[in-house]
């Protein structure tokens, strides 16, 4: 596989207007708190513009209707940007269109204050470098192995994307099709560790389009019913990024500590609601558990094996609930 770097601010003001609606809660605060901070209060207009397009983007969210996505990014990131416009013409109604063109044209002059694609192309040439090293190769064969990949020369579009922390690392998602996904990169903090970090959530992305063409995805949704997508997440994680292989990827970061080690307590007591039937903290607990298949993620890549029915069952096992006699 071949990864495609594409730069688009087309693409950043998408993911600019969408993160400040915070229509799902996989949307960053902390990022709407660093771009106002650098760019001062949101008006009246701009509030309003908001309230308005937060419903377009619930809509068109992360659901699926007759297995059918009906994400309204794949719609946006992935035609050109000459076509990005028409594409959501045909697909939004006119209502709906109107009020997305219109809100684009109230935050116009805030992204033109944060946008920096120098910084991002720095990012790029950077990643590019990293992509070509030994070290990175080795983990994306593992990964291609695991899940069974095929090898091809098939090419991924990674869509850069701004993201203004100083304190949180690269971001990503997998919800653009098989051709598609998105990393958002700490542009103001371009350091070995973060491009280590980078990587490996380009993996794990990447790792999600594998998986659900193994013929273990449906073997996996099956056993692990309601838990479906936090048994997913752990398993991808079990790679990338803090898995045992993302590990032994590293050099300049430290992916079990960052990820993994640092909240174990926390992670615990959601571990604990979660056996209890109680309601869970989902990251916190995607974090102990892929703490839990540490040693079986490192058996597997030790010993070059793929993920199977024994894998599964031996995390899906760790999510059920307890009884008493």
């Amino acid at each position: 596989m071949k990864f495609n770097f594409k730069i688009s601010k087309l693409d950043n003001f998408y993911f600019f207007i969408s993160n400040l609606t915070e229509f799902h809660f996989s949307c960053r605060p902390h990022f709407n708190k660093d771009w106002i901070e650098a760019t001062g209060e949101l008006s009246q207009e701009e509030k309003l513009a908001i309230l308005e397009l937060k419903p377009i983007f619930k809509k068109y969210g992360f659901v699926f209707k007759d297995d059918k996505s009906l994400y309204l990014g794949k719609y946006f990131y992935c035609p050109e940007d000459k076509d990005k416009w028409n594409t959501l013409k045909e697909y939004v109604s006119e209502s709906e269109y109107k009020k997305l063109s219109d809100g684009f044209k109230v935050f116009e002059n805030r992204l033109n204050k944060l946008y920096r694609e120098d910084l991002i192309q720095n990012w790029k040439a950077t990643l590019e470098k990293e992509l070509s090293s030994e070290k990175f190769i080795t983990l994306l064969d593992f990964a291609k192995h695991f899940f069974s990949a095929k090898i091809s020369d098939d090419i991924l579009n990674v869509h850069l994307l701004v993201s203004p922390s100083l304190t949180w690392s690269a971001s990503g998602g997998a919800n653009l099709g098989d051709d598609d996904i998105t990393l958002e990169v700490p542009i103001f903090n371009i350091t070995q560790e973060q491009i280590e970090l980078a990587v490996c959530i380009l993996v794990h992305e990447a790792s999600h389009i594998w998986f659900e063409k193994n013929q273990n995805y449906k073997i996996t949704e099956k056993l692990s019913g309601k838990n479906f997508d936090l048994i997913k997440e752990v398993i991808i994680n079990s790679v990338a990024p803090s898995g045992f292989p993302a590990q032994k990827y590293a050099k300049a970061s430290n992916p079990f500590k960052r990820f993994l080690f640092h909240n174990l307590a926390d992670g615990y007591k959601a571990y604990e609601n979660l056996v209890s039937g109680k309601k869970s903290d989902i990251k916190k607990l995607t974090s102990y558990l892929s703490w839990n298949l540490y040693p079986l993620a490192a058996y597997y890549y030790i010993y070059n094996k793929k993920i199977d029915k024994n894998f599964i069952t031996t995390l899906i096992n760790a999510t059920k609930r307890r009884t008493t006699k």
